[in-house]
């Protein structure tokens, strides 16, 4: 072949390339447009489109295009009567869809001048789509699911209303394996627009199930309907003649509970409940997961998972009911039943023996007959106390005849038993015996109180009977009232003389003051009650806050003298994080350290007024609050605290969920004989705008975990006082979980170099007012060159709690002479420990940690014996330490620990 024909052929083979290869466009048919809507009918052009032509009909060679489009530039008699147009990527647009319009439509494209042109056809379905977008169950009015109560044969009807074209329904039961077709009669009604469909089921029974879920279909495949299902879940009313598996459950108040139903399977379920031993059900919900997962809650409070788990975050009085879920797969039913109790446990968590100080340890000298008395106060439910020997081979030489008396709070119980006692064997010196708590409950409470009873002799107790009854001679009387009043003149006289000698060094200081308020002449006040409430409030506020930084205590086992926070104070380093929504986060969010505290409010980013200043343990996150009450209650002007107009700090650690904001204030901040009311308070903040709160030790909120509605959280997550400012001291390992998406995050670290000299200057100080330490840069010097000399003491100290005990620690002659040995010196830093993990206590825990921290013989004993015995170890596994102390003891040594 000559090679000019070759050529030629190549090149003609290769043309399409050189223009260009396109494929067909895609069109979907058939397309539904909706009635007296503007439509579009669509088609997939690819680029490099030059013409588009679009026809009314099937045959384009019998009729000009309606609509033409060349080089982006429509035309044709559909566009220019305003019927049609045209989308920039060559679709069709009807303005205004009519039923003439539910026709054939075809479109041509040209993309090169040689093209030859394709028709493509696309059926428009003229469509009417109902006011109610899914099929309607007769049962459930205007909803798409429903629960249906009955025990009578039942038939349903379902249908929709006004669509183009006909939809047909079908009635199914739902079931674990799928579908099973249910018995019906389906009707269709025509007019020249649109239909109706109905489905009604013939009569149906269920009195062999609990449970049944029918399902309404809808054929639907030009989507008229949003939704082309609708259930109603049908109950028979007469379960309760089906067995029933029966539980009970003890909650504690306050916590989470959790009661299961379905567990992973598949199928329907209904939660009820009623109050325990009444008849009244409640339907609080009902929901299924069979293809589509759906749960409805009728009443509030509750919480339901996929699988139908019922939940409650907050355990209240009112949850103490009797719950049932009635659960169906279409194949099986079961009922389940919980009776919930709800319980509280006693305050102080110990059953109080008459006579004992230290309930861990108690030991009283009593007859062989008298009485004992046992208390326990603030329980639920009511319980039952009984003495007994705590040996139960010994019961035989001592009897009780018990009285029990229960007074009712309203939610909770005080309960005293006193037993009159009588002991059998003459010759017993002692015998160990018990208040413990009976019968169902004990094993809920797990409380007792061990008590060694000392009998006295035969022979004193006439002598003590006399000792009672004889009384005292008159003239001891006289001479002990009167060394009593001397002493007591000595005692104020030298304490007036103290006071006046202390008070001539600081006379001058508050001399101008004194005459500045004395000045001021005597007029009839001009504030409003509302502001005399305010500045009472005000007034009270800093009364406490004075009092709590002007008692710092660095090292417990020094002398009673207190020091102010402003003497000891010294800035750690704060580091400003950056966002945690990064999404959110600007150049002025990312990582950066302030120079001071003050710093925090003067800081450049003001889009949020949340705050949260973590830290690690005795970095000094309740010290720097205690610095911050000291600058507002001073006014320091160079401080942004000092022109607040009020500063409300709060320790976390004292509160319980659910209080509300205005009676923490009222019950841990003012003092207890304000008059000041929880709604005088809420009336006060909310006309005040510059405020600053405090909110101290989030890790030690008892219920940081659990709590997502009270106050506090409001305040944390910004939709409380949103215009305040809420700084949230916490350890680093504890943050809030729910909080406001632009809150300011900063880190307290602890000392650097400067400020470690800084401390050590100032604790010299003030431990040297008598100058009997000598010269404080050379205390400076020596603390320092401690320090250096030993590298493990040195990281330790970075941390400013340690760094505080070891500077007074080693500079104080005082201190020091007790401080003789390693073991003394190490005595010293627990008891620092203790005294601050104190501190942190709610009042009623810190009474019961004074008990088992003055009780650690056992501890003792086990520490002895590792260290000195054949058995040398300095590891202990928890479950062995349980057993040799007990699980409370346990729980205070891991408590110290953290």
């Amino acid at each position: 072949m000559p090679w000019n024909v070759v050529i030629l052929l190549c090149f003609v083979c290769a043309s399409p390339y050189f223009q260009g290869t396109y494929s067909s466009p895609v069109c979907s048919s058939p397309q539904p447009i909706e009635l007296q809507k503007r439509a579009t009918i669509r088609c997939s052009f690819e680029k490099g489109l030059r013409s588009v032509f679009w026809y009314d009909t099937t045959d384009i060679t019998v009729q000009d295009p309606i609509l033409s489009l060349r080089n982006g530039v429509p035309s044709g008699s559909g566009y220019w009567s305003g019927e049609f147009n045209v989308t920039s990527d060559g679709s069709l647009i009807i303005q205004n869809v009519s039923l003439a319009h539910n026709h054939y439509f075809s479109v041509t494209i040209v993309y090169q001048p040689t093209d030859k042109l394709v028709p493509y056809n696309i059926l428009a379905v003229v469509v009417v789509k109902p006011k109610t977008p899914f099929p309607v169950i007769s049962a459930c009015g205007n909803e798409r699911v429903c629960l249906y109560q009955s025990s009578d044969v039942i038939s349903m009807e379902c249908q929709v209303e006004d669509t183009r074209p006909a939809i047909p329904l079908e009635w199914v039961m739902k079931t674990s394996s799928g579908d099973v077709n249910a018995s019906y009669e389906l009707t269709v009604k025509n007019d020249n627009v649109s239909s109706i469909s109905r489905a009604t089921t013939k009569d149906m029974k269920f009195n062999s199930f609990t449970l049944r879920l029918l399902s309404c279909k809808a054929r639907d495949p030009y989507s008229v309907l949003r939704k082309a299902d609708s259930f109603v879940l049908v109950e028979n009313t007469d379960w309760n003649n089906f067995p029933i598996k029966e539980s009970e459950k003890y909650i504690e108040s306050t916590s989470s509970l959790e009661l299961t139903c379905t567990g992973d399977l598949g199928g329907y379920y209904v939660w009820k409940s009623k109050k325990i031993n009444r008849a009244h059900l409640e339907t609080l919900s009902f929901g299924f997961s069979l293809g589509e997962n759906f749960t409805k809650g009728l009443i509030e409070g509750y919480e339901y998972s996929p699988t139908g788990s019922l939940y409650v975050r907050n355990v209240r009085l009112e949850d103490e009911q009797s719950y049932f879920c009635l659960y169906g797969d279409g194949s099986s039913d079961k009922i389940i039943s919980y009776n919930v109790f709800v319980y509280i446990l006693p305050v102080p968590k110990v059953l109080q023996v008459s006579g004992c100080i230290n309930y861990s340890s108690c030991s009283l000298l009593v007859d062989r007959d008298g009485n004992l008395t046992c208390i326990v106060t603030g329980v639920r439910p009511k319980i039952e106390l009984a003495w007994r020997t705590y040996n139960q081979h010994l019961s035989s030489m001592i009897t009780f005849n018990d009285h029990q008396r229960t007074e009712s709070n309203g939610q909770t119980y005080d309960i005293s038993l006193t037993s009159t006692y009588h002991v059998e064997i003459s010759t017993l010196d002692n015998l160990t015996v018990e208040c413990a708590i009976i019968g169902k409950h004990e094993e809920l409470f797990s409380l007792s109180t061990k008590v060694t009873l000392y009998f006295r002799s035969d022979e004193s107790r006439p002598h003590e009977r006399d000792k009672d009854t004889t009384g005292m001679e008159p003239w001891k009387i006289v001479i002990i009232i009167v060394a009593v009043i001397f002493i007591s003149v000595c005692v104020f006289g030298m304490i007036f003389y103290k006071g006046f000698y202390r008070r001539g060094t600081t006379y001058c200081k508050n001399t101008d003051e004194e005459i500045s308020n004395e000045a001021v002449p005597l007029s009839k006040s001009t504030t409003t009650p509302e502001e005399d409430l305010k500045n009472g409030f005000i007034d009270e506020l800093k009364q406490m806050y004075k009092a709590q930084y002007n008692s710092i205590k660095p090292v417990p086992i020094k002398d009673n003298r207190f020091q102010s926070v402003r003497n000891l104070f010294v800035e750690g380093t704060i580091e400003k994080l950056p966002l945690t929504n990064k999404s959110m986060e600007t150049e002025s969010d990312l990582s950066t350290y302030l120079g001071s505290y003050d710093d925090i409010f003067y800081y450049k980013n003001t889009a949020s007024n949340r705050y949260i200043l973590d830290g690690d343990p005795g970095t000094g996150k309740s010290f720097l609050t205690l610095k911050m009450a000291s600058d507002w209650v001073k006014s320091i002007q160079t401080s942004y605290l000092g022109k607040v107009e009020i500063l409300i700090l709060l320790r976390l650690r004292q509160l319980k969920m659910g209080i509300t904001l205005y009676k923490s204030i009222k019950q841990f901040i003012l003092p207890r004989e304000s008059k000041l009311s929880e709604e005088n308070i809420k009336a006060i903040l909310d006309s005040c705008g510059n405020v600053v709160m405090l909110l101290d030790g989030f890790d030690e909120y008892h219920d940081h975990d659990r709590d997502a509605t009270s106050d506090l959280m409001s305040l944390i997550k910004g939709e409380m006082y949103s215009n305040f400012k809420v700084i949230v001291t916490t350890r680093t390992s504890t943050l809030p979980k729910m909080i406001h998406p632009r809150t300011i995050r900063l880190r307290l670290i602890g000392f650097d170099d400067e400020a470690r000299n800084e401390y050590i200057r100032k604790a010299v100080k003030e431990d040297n007012v008598d100058g009997c330490l000598g010269n404080p840069e050379e205390a400076v010097e020596k603390i320092k060159r401690q320090l250096s000399e030993n590298p493990i003491l040195d990281d330790l100290c970075r941390i400013p709690l340690f760094f505080a005990i070891f500077v007074h620690v080693t500079h104080d002659k005082d201190i020091s002479k007790q401080l003789s040995s390693v073991t003394s010196f190490f005595r010293c830093a627990i008891s620092c420990f203790h005294e601050h993990m104190k501190m942190k206590l709610h009042p009623s825990e810190a009474m019961q940690y004074e008990i088992l921290e003055n009780n650690h013989q056992e501890l003792d004993r086990v520490a002895f014996e590792a260290l000195s015995g054949n058995n040398h170890h300095i590891v202990w596994y928890r479950k062995d330490l349980i057993q040799y102390l007990g699980k409370d003891c346990m729980n205070n040594v891991q408590m110290w620990v953290s």
